[in-house]
């Protein structure tokens, strides 16, 4: 019961930091004049991604090896597969100029991923560090893309937002080491894989932050913040966060089925689809992306 009490309260202590960190990172990056799509697949997106990445970096420190991959790809999936389903359900999503140079991008990254992990038994830390030179790479090509906006520049406020994102952070950190203990406490008591849990549980509860701009987004009608957001996170999960996995941790081993690379396969398929031709997100792709990803998530509860 308490590990249980600890994994809710860990899940919901990180959602509410996340959510500070976001909305404060955001006010901070339209100082700066970048697009709103280059606000989102970047500093949003690396934002929305830092509960996997501190959950991640923690567990491979510990020898958890588990709670990464399950974490990382469970994020990943759900949100090629949950997020964009839902979005897609919503409002009409459309991708402009810019969306689809860099969706591409995007797209060509996480299906490589998917496939190293697929053909590769460990990520190994020169692996890792390759995966954050990716990473690198590809926020310096979207500053670089990204369309300037005018400025609205104030010190004294960007120190505020800046002084609030580093609270946001540290509360991460702490609820993130009560996640990984709760994990493995309800692991031992059930005797189910931590990979299982980690990517129900833990990947849903650290996707709740990318969830709630994406869906908020959609309704105010700013499907570039949710579409830049859902691909920009799935880049930081499968390089900064594995990457930095794999360089703590020394190598991760990766014990993916073949049906997880499929899925996020499948999702990364759909996006890249979209993103050539130009076409809205119908309703019943929509509701097709997220029956795929409930049954994903009921072979992996079958399975554990």
């Amino acid at each position: 019961m308490l590990a249980w009490l600890v994994l809710i309260a860990g899940i919901l202590a990180i959602v509410w930091a996340a959510s500070t960190t976001i909305r404060e990172t955001e006010n901070l990056a339209a100082k700066l004049g970048w697009s709103k799509y280059g606000i989102a697949s970047t500093l949003v997106a690396a934002m929305t991604s830092l509960p996997e990445l501190i959950v991640s970096v923690i567990a491979a420190r510990s020898g958890n090896y588990g709670i990464v991959t399950g974490t990382v790809f469970g994020s990943v999936v759900g949100l090629l597969l949950l997020s964009l389903g839902l979005i897609g359900l919503i409002s009409e999503v459309r991708f402009n100029k810019e969306e689809k140079t860099l969706g591409r991008r995007s797209i060509t990254i996480v299906v490589l991923v998917a496939i190293l992990a697929i053909v590769f038994t460990k990520i190994t830390w020169w692996m890792g560090i390759i995966l954050l030179g990716v990473y690198l790479a590809y926020v310096h090509t979207v500053s670089k893309t990204s369309k300037s906006e005018e400025k609205q520049s104030r010190e004294g406020e960007a120190w505020k937002h800046i002084i609030l994102i580093a609270a946001g952070v540290a509360t991460l950190i702490l609820a993130a080491e009560g996640i990984v203990w709760a994990v493995q406490a309800i692991s031992r008591e059930y005797g189910v894989d931590p990979f299982v849990i980690s990517f129900i549980i833990v990947a849903i509860g650290t996707n709740l932050p990318e969830i709630t701009v994406e869906i908020v987004s959609t309704i105010k009608n700013r499907s570039e913040i949710a579409v830049g957001d859902i691909l920009g996170s799935a880049v930081a999960d499968t390089t900064l966060v594995l990457g930095s996995a794999a360089i703590v941790g020394g190598a991760i081993p990766v014990g993916l089925t073949a049906h997880i690379g499929a899925a996020i396969l499948l999702g990364s398929a759909i996006v890249a689809w979209k993103i050539e031709t130009e076409e809205k997100i119908t309703m019943w792709e929509a509701v097709g992306l997220l029956v795929a990803y409930f049954l994903v998530i009921a072979t992996e509860m079958a399975l554990g």
